[in-house]
């Protein structure tokens, strides 16, 4: 029963998102996912040069009757780290090769991509499955209450978001060194903070903690072979991507770097979704938190596991982006580390996430606060920032507040 709980969120998922779900009226958030439309649909569906492409010769080639295998980054525009770079092009590609003849009727082209586009996003939930179980089991290692875990399956997020971006891949691989961690394998524990940093770059400063927490402890020789493997794995995909397409590594670090403020909580003090302040007000709030969590695991004994919470939320709560999705980076921590009396609160952001996505297709004007959904994502804002700012003065010790 249990087993079968823990699974729920990520099998519903799947169904979700698949072309086998028809989302009531009113409900097409529920059919959303990046995977499957976001990307997928103006790269393959929608293909058109000056677009995503880079490569027309490629792109002219793939849409005029002969079966190829584009390249994301170096044929086309891909704005997600390497990792997930890697993974999409074996399920595109993948698709492609068993889905599509060699040669082919171009008029053809819509009815073999549409079909291609299925399997993808079954290759892909597949993979996103086996991430998941790896994240249970080290959500099940690394709770000391067995009631915890099943939180995760009264997480709204966990069911909506869970096939819908490559947030489980990168919590999944940060949990999971976290529990290496804790068994002292330090070298195995930064190589999986690396990958996980290849995936989302938000779980950059959680794995930067692993390492002040060892040189706290003395061990430099432990925290130098930690920092190697985990600079090797998060920096070297990065390279790889620069030095085999210095255009499409471009490419991916200005789409984030000139993104507009989504559902940012700087939105209450500059409205201008749009403004240069929200990159600049997310750099302070960021460096400055962030700066404070790693100075105090260098001064004092944390509380590791609140800690790193800390170490994602901020990122996630205070950068000028927090699309629905990243939730699922915090739900996993956050069940393992906040005290019983502050889960009912963090439920509640988790609860409102997901209805923010469902009213974002059903509100006017979604992206200001002027509408429904911004204030729901407001809410959501202001109870994660509270919890990461009470995790930083409480991360010491809970003791010390009278708290379990």
């Amino acid at each position: 029963m249990r087993a079968a709980l823990l699974l729920l969120p990520i099998l519903l998922s799947i169904y979700l998102h698949s072309p086998l779900f028809e989302p009531p009226p009113g409900l097409q958030g529920l059919k959303y996912t990046d995977i499957a439309i976001g990307v997928f649909v103006p790269v393959f569906v929608e293909p058109r040069e000056g677009g995503r492409w880079f490569n027309s010769e490629k792109l002219a080639e793939m849409t005029g009757g002969s079966r190829t295998c584009p390249l994301p980054y170096l044929d086309y525009h891909f704005e997600y780290p390497p990792l997930v770079g890697l993974l999409w092009l074996l399920s595109t590609c993948l698709s492609i090769q068993a889905l599509m003849p060699h040669a082919f009727p171009t008029e053809k082209y819509g009815e073999l991509v549409r079909r291609v586009g299925e399997a993808h996003y079954y290759l892909t939930a597949a993979y996103l499955l086996l991430f998941y179980l790896l994240l249970l089991y080290a959500q099940l290692r690394l709770s000391e209450d067995r009631w915890r875990p099943l939180l995760l399956a009264a997480s709204p997020s966990m069911y909506v978001f869970s096939v819908y971006n490559w947030d489980v891949p990168a919590i999944a691989l940060f949990l999971f060194s976290l529990y290496v961690f804790e068994k002292r394998r330090y070298e195995l524990a930064g190589a999986l903070a690396g990958l996980s940093v290849s995936v989302k770059l938000l779980t950059a400063i959680g794995g930067a903690l692993l390492a002040a927490v060892l040189l706290r402890e003395g061990k430099r020789r432990e925290a130098l072979a930690y920092s190697q493997a985990f600079l090797a794995a998060a920096v070297s995909p990065f390279l790889f991507v620069l030095l085999m397409s210095p255009q499409g590594f471009s490419a991916m670090i200005s789409h984030h770097a000139s993104w507009y403020c989504e559902n940012c909580i700087y939105m209450v003090l500059v409205r201008d979704i749009w403004s240069n302040l929200h990159r600049v007000l997310a750099a302070l709030f960021i460096g400055f938190l962030s700066g404070s969590l790693l100075t105090l695991s260098l001064l004092s004994s944390l509380d590791l596991r609140r800690a790193a919470f800390a170490a994602v939320a901020i990122p996630v709560t205070f950068g000028y982006v927090f699309s629905p999705q990243m939730m699922v980076l915090l739900t996993p921590l956050a069940v393992l580390s906040l005290p019983t009396r502050l889960l009912p609160l963090y439920m509640a952001a988790d609860a409102l996430n997901a209805l923010a996505l469902l009213s974002f297709f059903n509100d006017s004007n979604p992206w200001t606060l002027e509408g429904v959904t911004q204030k729901l994502f407001m809410i959501r804002n202001a109870i994660t920032a509270g919890l990461v700012l009470w995790t930083l003065v409480a991360s010491r010790g809970a003791r010390a507040f009278g708290l379990p």
